[in-house]
C-alpha cells in the first residue's frame, strides 16, 4: 500500500493490536501526517471498527493543545482509516530511565497530561486507557495524549459485567502494560467514571518517579490482583529525590475507593501545579543564595559550605525575591463581567456586568474582600471604560446612547447622582485620570468628520482640548489612553486595522502637555487592547487576542521603554486574560473569558425561516462561514489547531480540514471564486493584513497583495476577473480593485471613505458597499461599479463582519447583541424581513448559500467570564 485516498504512505512508524501506523504525506495540503489504518483482520469485525472509529470520534470531539488532533477519518476501498497531526518524539515509556525521572522533569510532562486530561472530562470523555506508551512527548518538549481507542463518552451504553475484563485478558503483549494502569473498578468491568483516569494518571505518575510499575505482576491476572488487593510501596521510599507532598499526590491517586480519590483531574492539576511552584520557587532561590558566594575571596570547600547553607536557609523561608500568587476567582457569579477597574487602595472593584437580571450592562462596585455587588446605573445605554478618580470617591466611564452622542460621566463610588462632564459625537475605548484628578483623557472625535485623537477633559469644568492627532497611518481608532502614575507618559494604542494595532508612549511635560513625539513601543501587529501602567510606571501590561479573534486571550508585558529589539513576554505562565488593571499597592485584576464560538444554520423556506440548528462547533472560536458557488462546501476561520487558520467543511459541517498552516497568527475572510476553483482569504505573514489566494484542494497559497497597508474583506466580481477589497492605503479607508495576480495594479474604486467591503450585484453593474458611519453606526450602499454617488439602502447594519449579498438580496445583522435581529432585504421590492432574533451574542461572520436556502451566522454557545485577582504582582 503505497497511497491511500489523498495521502501518500511514507514509512510505517508502528503496529500494534488495532491496526499500523504510517507517517504520509498529505497530497493536497503538502504536510506530513499520521495514518492509522485498521488492521485489515481486524475491518471484518464489527466490534473492532466500531471501536477504531470511537477512537477518532473521541479525540475529533477534544480540542487541546495536548492532545493528538484528529484531521479525518475515512474509508477507501474497505480500508478504514483515522489521520491525525504527524508528531516525531518519543513516548514516555522510551524516555522513563530505570531510576525515574527527576520530580521536576516530571512535574513537567506531568502537568499537561492532567491538564488535558480535565479538558477531556470536561468534554464527557474519559479516555480508560492512559499509560505510558499513549503520551507522546515531542521533539519540541509538547506533551500529547494518544490513543483513545478505549475512550468512552459520558452517559453511554451500560457496560455488560466483565466485558471489559474478559477483553483484556485475552490480550498479549503490551497486555501486561495495560492491566497495570487500570482503575480496580474498570478491572471489576464495573461502571467507571473519570475518577478512573485519576487513578491510571497515578499508577504513570508513579512510575515517571519511580521507574518501577506500581502494580505489575508476572501475568495479567496477577496484575489485575495486584491493582484490585496491594497497595505499591510508596514512592519516596522507592526514589529518595520524591519530595513528601508529591508521595501523598501519587498515594492519593492510587486509592482503591473511587470517593477517596482526587474528584476531578481539575484539582489534581491544581496541587501538582502548587508542587511545581514550590519546586522551581526553591530552585530560583538556591540559585540566588549561591550567586553572590561566588564572587566572594573564600576557599572552595567554604564556599560550598556556605551556599549549603543557604540553601537550607532558603528552603525555610520566603524566597528572596517574591514570586506572584497565584490568581485566584474574585467573582463566579453567572454572565460577562467587562472592563475591570481596582480601586487605588486595592480594597474595591469596578466593572460592567450583564447578569441581575440578564440583560444590559450596567455599572458595578464590589469589596475585593467579599460582599455581594452595588448597582450603580440601571438602564439600557451601553456603557465601558470606569475608571477611579485618584482619590477613589469617584468613578468615570462612558455612556454611548443608541443614535446619541457619546458622554463622559462621573458617579460617586459610594452611589448617588451621575454627572455629565462633556458630550462629543463620539468617545471611543479608554478612559484615564491624570495623577491630580483634574483632568481626563480619553479618545474621540470632535466633529462627525474629524478623525478619532486623543482629548484632554476638565473634571470641572468639561472643557475639551486636542492632546494628540493620530500618527502616520492610523486611519482607524487612536485609542486606549493610559496616563503613568507619574503622569510625565502617556500610553495608547493606534490602531491601522481592526485586526493588528500597536502600542505607543507619548512623553507629557506639566499639565498633560506633550514633550515630544510618540515612540511605537510593540511592533508585532498584535490586537492589541487595554494596556496599564505597573503601579512603578517602569512596565505596560496589556492584552491581546480575545476580542472575538481567538479563545486563548493572553496578558502580556513590556518595559516603557524596552531596549531595541525586545518584545513583549506573556505574564503568569501564560494564563487566559484580557482586561488587566492594577491598584496602587501593586494588586492586579483581570477578565478570563470563557467562551464558544459556533456556526449555525437557519433554513429558509421560500423566504419563511425553519428551526436553527448547531452546524459547526469545537470547544474554540468557529466563524467567518462562507458558501462555495454550489452551495455544497463551506469554509471558515477556526484556532481549534490553535491560531486562526481557515478550515473547509461539508454544507452539512462534516468532513473539516485544514485548508492554510501559514505561520500567520490569523487568517480569516474566505470568498469564493464564481467557478469554485480559488479562494482568497486574509492573513498577517509580516503584521499587515495582506490578500492570499488558495484552492479547495489545499494548494500552498498566493500572496496577491504586499502593501504595508490593511488590505482586507475580498470579493469576486462575478464573472472571477476581478477581486474587489477594501485598504487604508491611501488617506482614508476605500474600495480596491485588482485581478487576481501578484502582479496587479490596484485601482481605486471609491471615494467616500469608510468603506469597508464591496459585493458585486448579478448584472455587474452595481457596488454594494458597507460603509461605517460613526462608532457603532453601519450602513450599506448601492454604487455604480466604477464609482461614483450612492444611494444608503440597508441603515441599521451591526458592522462589516455582519453582512452577506446575494442574487437576491442582503442578509445581515442589526446587533451582535441578544435581541439584535437577523434580517433579509429584498432587492425585487424593496422590502426588510427580520427572520431570526439572536438569543445569545454572535461572534464575527454571516453568510447566505446561494440559492438563498439557508443563512449561516455565529452564536457564543458558552459566553461567560470570570474575574481573577492577583493579591500580589511583581
Amino acid at each position: 500500500m503505497e497511497k491511500l485516498s489523498h495521502y501518500e504512505l511514507v514509512e510505517q512508524l508502528g503496529e500494534g493490536g488495532m491496526g499500523v501506523v504510517y507517517k504520509a504525506r498529505d497530497i493536497r495540503l503538502g504536510r506530513f501526517v499520521a495514518v492509522k489504518v485498521l488492521a485489515p483482520g481486524k475491518a471484518s469485525d464489527p466490534e473492532r471498527r466500531a471501536r477504531f472509529i470511537k477512537e477518532a470520534r473521541a479525540a475529533s470531539a477534544l480540542d487541546h493543545p495536548n492532545v493528538l488532533t484528529v484531521h479525518e477519518i475515512g474509508c477507501e476501498d474497505g480500508v478504514d482509516f483515522i489521520v491525525t497531526e504527524y508528531l516525531p518524539g518519543k513516548t514516555l515509556a522510551q524516555l522513563i530511565p530505570k531510576q525515574g525521572l527527576p520530580p521536576r522533569e516530571a512535574l513537567r510532562y506531568a502537568v499537561p497530561i492532567a491538564d488535558a486530561l480535565a479538558a477531556t472530562h470536561a468534554a464527557g470523555v474519559i479516555h480508560r486507557d492512559l499509560k505510558p506508551a499513549n503520551v507522546m512527548v515531542t521533539d519540541a518538549g509538547l506533551v500529547k495524549i494518544l490513543d483513545f481507542g478505549l475512550a468512552r463518552f459520558v452517559d453511554p451504553a451500560p457496560v455488560t459485567e466483565g466485558e471489559e475484563t474478559q477483553e483484556i485478558l485475552t490480550k498479549d503483549g503490551a497486555v501486561l502494560g495495560t492491566c497495570a494502569y487500570m482503575s480496580p473498578e474498570q478491572a471489576e468491568g464495573h461502571e467507571v467514571d473519570s475518577r478512573s483516569d485519576v487513578f491510571s494518571f497515578g499508577a504513570v505518575l508513579y512510575e515517571m518517579v519511580t521507574g518501577t510499575k506500581a502494580f505489575a505482576r508476572e501475568s495479567p491476572s496477577a496484575t489485575i490482583a495486584a491493582v484490585l488487593r496491594d497497595d505499591p510501596k510508596p514512592a519516596c521510599e522507592i526514589s529518595g529525590n520524591v519530595p513528601p507532598e508529591l508521595d501523598r499526590v501519587i498515594h492519593r491517586c492510587l486509592r482503591k475507593d473511587p470517593a477517596k480519590r482526587f474528584q476531578s483531574m481539575a484539582d489534581l492539576r491544581v496541587a501538582l501545579e502548587e508542587i511545581q511552584e514550590e519546586s522551581d520557587s526553591a530552585a530560583s532561590s538556591r540559585v540566588r543564595a549561591a550567586g553572590p558566594l561566588r564572587r566572594t575571596a573564600f576557599g572552595v570547600a567554604a564556599v560550598l559550605v556556605v551556599a549549603s547553607a543557604g540553601i537550607w536557609l532558603a528552603r525555610r523561608s520566603d524566597p528572596i525575591e517574591a514570586q506572584p500568587s497565584k490568581p485566584v476567582p474574585l467573582t463566579s457569579f453567572g454572565g460577562r463581567i467587562l472592563w475591570p477597574a481596582l480601586s487605588p487602595d486595592g480594597n474595591q472593584v469596578a466593572f460592567l456586568w450583564n447578569g441581575d437580571p440578564p440583560g444590559s450592562y450596567d455599572l458595578y462596585v464590589k469589596l475585593v474582600s467579599a460582599g455581594t455587588p452595588v448597582r450603580l446605573t440601571n438602564d439600557p445605554d451601553r456603557k465601558s471604560c470606569p475608571a477611579w478618580s485618584p482619590d477613589g470617591r469617584r468613578i468615570a466611564f462612558l455612556r454611548h446612547p443608541k443614535g446619541k452622542r457619546s458622554v463622559l460621566a462621573v458617579i460617586p463610588a459610594l452611589g448617588g447622582d451621575e454627572k455629565a462632564v462633556a458630550e462629543a459625537p463620539a468617545f471611543y475605548s479608554g478612559v484615564s485620570w491624570s495623577p491630580d484628578g483634574e483632568s481626563l483623557v480619553v479618545s474621540g472625535r470632535t466633529t462627525e468628520e474629524t478623525r478619532p485623537t486623543l482629548l484632554i477633559v476638565s473634571a470641572a469644568t468639561g472643557r475639551v482640548t486636542r492632546l494628540l492627532l493620530p500618527p502616520a497611518g492610523a486611519v482607524l481608532d487612536v485609542i486606549w489612553p493610559t496616563v503613568s502614575p507619574d503622569g510625565r507618559s502617556l500610553a495608547f494604542v493606534s490602531s491601522s486595522n481592526v485586526y493588528a494595532n500597536d502600542i505607543w508612549v507619548l512623553p507629557l511635560a506639566k499639565d498633560l502637555e506633550p514633550a515630544g513625539e510618540p515612540v511605537q513601543v510593540t511592533h508585532e501587529g498584535w490586537t492589541v487592547a487595554q494596556p496599564t501602567w505597573t503601579p512603578d510606571g517602569k512596565r505596560i501590561v496589556f492584552s491581546v487576542g480575545g476580542q472575538g479573534w481567538s479563545s486563548n486571550p493572553g496578558l502580556m508585558v513590556i518595559p516603557a521603554s524596552p531596549a531595541p529589539g525586545e518584545k513583549a513576554r506573556r505574564l503568569l505562565g501564560g494564563e487566559w486574560g484580557e482586561s488587566p488593571t492594577f491598584s496602587a499597592k501593586g494588586s492586579l485584576a483581570f477578565v478570563r473569558p470563557i467562551n464558544d464560538l459556533n456556526i449555525w444554520r437557519l433554513p429558509l423556506e421560500n423566504g419563511r425561516p425553519g428551526l436553527p440548528a448547531r452546524l459547526v462547533a469545537s470547544t474554540r472560536q468557529d466563524g467567518g462561514p462562507n458558501f462555495s458557488p454550489d452551495g455544497k462546501r463551506i469554509t471558515f476561520s477556526s484556532d481549534r489547531s490553535g491560531s486562526k487558520k481557515l478550515w473547509l467543511c461539508e454544507a452539512d459541517g462534516s468532513r473539516p480540514v485544514q485548508l492554510t498552516t501559514m505561520a500567520a497568527e490569523h487568517v480569516s475572510g474566505s470568498s469564493w471564486s464564481p467557478d469554485g476553483k480559488s479562494i482568497l482569504f486574509l492573513s498577517n505573514p509580516d503584521g499587515n493584513l495582506d490578500i492570499c489566494l488558495t484552492t479547495p484542494g489545499g494548494l500552498e497559497p498566493r500572496r496577491l497583495t504586499f502593501s504595508p497597508a490593511h488590505d482586507t474583506h475580498p470579493t469576486w466580481s462575478r464573472d472571477g476577473a476581478w477581486i474587489y477589497f477594501s485598504s487604508n492605503r491611501e488617506d482614508s479607508r476605500q474600495v480596491w480593485r485588482m485581478t487576481p495576480d501578484a502582479d496587479a495594479v490596484p485601482v481605486r474604486v471609491t471615494s467616500c471613505g469608510d468603506a469597508w467591503g464591496a459585493y458585486e450585484s448579478a448584472d455587474g453593474r452595481s457596488l454594494y458597499v458597507v460603509r461605517q458611519r460613526g462608532r457603532d453606526a453601519w450602513s450599506v450602499w448601492k454604487m455604480p461599479v466604477d464609482g461614483g454617488e450612492g444611494t444608503e439602502i440597508v441603515t441599521d447594519l451591526a458592522s462589516h463582519w455582519f453582512v452577506d449579498v446575494t442574487a437576491t438580496g442582503i442578509y445581515y445583522l442589526t446587533s451582535a447583541l441578544p435581541g439584535g435581529q437577523l434580517r433579509y432585504h429584498r432587492f425585487a421590492d424593496g422590502s426588510d424581513t427580520p427572520l431570526l432574533t439572536l438569543e445569545k451574542r454572535s461572534g464575527f461572520g454571516l453568510a447566505a448559500c446561494p440559492d438563498d436556502s439557508c443563512v449561516l451566522y455565529t452564536t457564543y454557545d458558552v459566553d461567560t467570564t470570570e474575574l481573577m485577582y492577583v493579591e500580589r504582582f511583581r
